[in-house]
């Protein structure tokens, strides 16, 4: 419904929109988001049916019914009592309590009406209304049941998810054609600068360290084809000196909170760590410590990891001689940003989308 309709989805202390109502909003939208993207996500199979009316009802009765799910108690008041305008209003409620005490046992109140919706219970005027057209109107329950198990079947007809994917704005050619005229600008001002645009850390600190030890590692190869196929231990070594060396890009790691893990346990670190966003000053560093903390964002230039990045630069290079890539892999005219999306390509840390 929209903001225009007097209905406050079960919050009967407010009107209009209420804070219950506003919550739920909210709540649906974050839930949706999350959901949206695991649609988007290899391995996840998400689908979600929304009805856009009442779900329908339960056989009708009449006895007692409840009001944001609690039974109602009859409540009553014979006499008129006196409204004070200089009382508070709860001394008149205190009032109404004396004038009509209550039962040890409170009756529950009983009317005709129909349990429908989300746990809710209606009167007969209520469903008159609420099913009225250009109100909440309704859906039974064996058409959700058969939307939802349609769509468990593999149909798309009434899943939110691919209808947002075909209504949402995809990437165009237009698009691919600005970014590689700035790209292009981007590398020219490298040069003539003399100075690496690698990370500045907007993405993460997995992705900023994922894309300085690839381009550490090339860099110091000479070429994706020498990154793949030179010793390990040579290619560990050669990179600790290049970072050594090379102080624009040591301070391009070190300014945006990345460490640098080093060969035979040295490393480097500026005053500021992105990783780990907390530190215990009490204590002590462990081997799994500096495991774990390389894998969430630091530079790791160890061997291990040296063999990590060539074994998957040899998959990429297998991958891409089977067919034709739209990847810029050349040995030499190489982008790191291009090489670094192949392997998440093929890593399964790709979006997709479904329905198009």
């Amino acid at each position: 419904m929209g903001y225009n309709c007097p209905y406050t989805h079960g919050s009967v202390t407010e009107f209009g929109l209420s804070d219950a109502l506003v919550g739920k909003i909210g709540s649906a939208g974050v839930l949706h988001q999350l959901l949206w993207n695991l649609h988007h996500t290899a391995g996840c199979d998400v689908r979600l049916v929304i009805p856009a009316a009442l779900i329908g009802w339960e056989s009708v009765r009449h006895g007692a019914y409840t009001s944001r799910g609690r039974p109602v108690a009859v409540q009553d008041c014979a006499r008129p009592l006196p409204l004070h305008l200089d009382r508070p209003l709860g001394e008149h409620a205190a009032a109404s309590s004396v004038a009509e005490p209550a039962a040890e046992d409170e009756p529950s109140a009983e009317m005709v009406h129909v349990p429908a919706g989300d746990n809710s219970t209606y009167s007969r005027a209520e469903m008159s209304l609420s099913t009225a057209l250009g109100q909440f109107e309704s859906v039974t329950r064996e058409e959700v049941a058969a939307a939802v198990l349609d769509t468990l079947l593999g149909s798309t007809r009434f899943d939110l998810f691919t209808a947002m994917d075909t209504a949402s704005l995809q990437s165009s050619y237009l698009a691919a054609q600005m970014r590689t005229s700035t790209l292009t600008s981007m590398r020219q001002l490298e040069k003539a600068y003399d100075r690496p645009s690698i990370v500045s850390g907007n993405l993460g600190p997995t992705i900023s360290k994922d894309l300085l030890e690839l381009h550490v590692l090339c860099t110091a190869a000479g070429s994706l084809e020498q990154a793949r196929t030179m010793s390990t231990t040579v290619l560990a070594s050669s990179a600790s000196a290049l970072v050594r060396e090379d102080v624009y890009l040591r301070q391009q790691a070190l300014s945006i909170g990345l460490a640098v893990l080093l060969p035979d346990d040295q490393w480097l670190a500026g005053p500021r760590l992105s990783v780990p966003s907390r530190i215990d000053p009490e204590a002590k560093v462990t081997r799994a410590d500096i495991d774990d903390w390389s894998r969430q964002g630091w530079v790791d230039l160890r061997p291990a990891r040296v063999l990590h990045w060539q074994e998957n630069l040899r998959r990429i290079e297998q991958d891409a001689s089977a067919g034709k890539t739209a990847f810029a892999l050349d040995d030499t005219a190489y982008d790191v940003g291009e090489v670094l999306a192949y392997h998440y390509k093929l890593t399964g840390q790709a979006r997709r989308i479904k329905g198009l």
